[in-house]
């Protein structure tokens, strides 16, 4: 599964908004999509999952699954393997 089904997956579990309705530069914050809380609940989830941390700064960029996928990518080393999928976001990390 790629990064971006990941991220969308864990969306979908917080929010209860099927991915089918979740676009990758869909922005999640100024939709009103993700709230303060589940913010911080994604947060919690995307740091487990991919075991790393994401620092408040960064958190105020990540808005869009394109973004927190890119960002995931990057840290777990999901682009220097070439793993990027059709769209453009990081593939498998697994």
């Amino acid at each position: 599964m790629n990064v971006i089904n990941q991220i969308s997956d864990i969306i979908t579990r917080i929010t209860g908004i099927p991915k089918s309705r979740l676009e990758p530069d869909f922005d999640l914050i100024d939709s009103g999509v993700v709230d303060s809380i589940q913010v911080l609940q994604l947060v919690g989830a995307i740091e487990q999952q991919f075991k790393l941390a994401i620092s408040m700064d960064e958190l105020a960029e990540l808005t869009t699954i394109r973004k927190i996928s890119q960002a995931v990518a990057l840290r777990t080393g999901a682009v220097a393997r070439g793993n990027l999928g059709s769209s453009g976001a990081p593939t498998p990390v697994e």
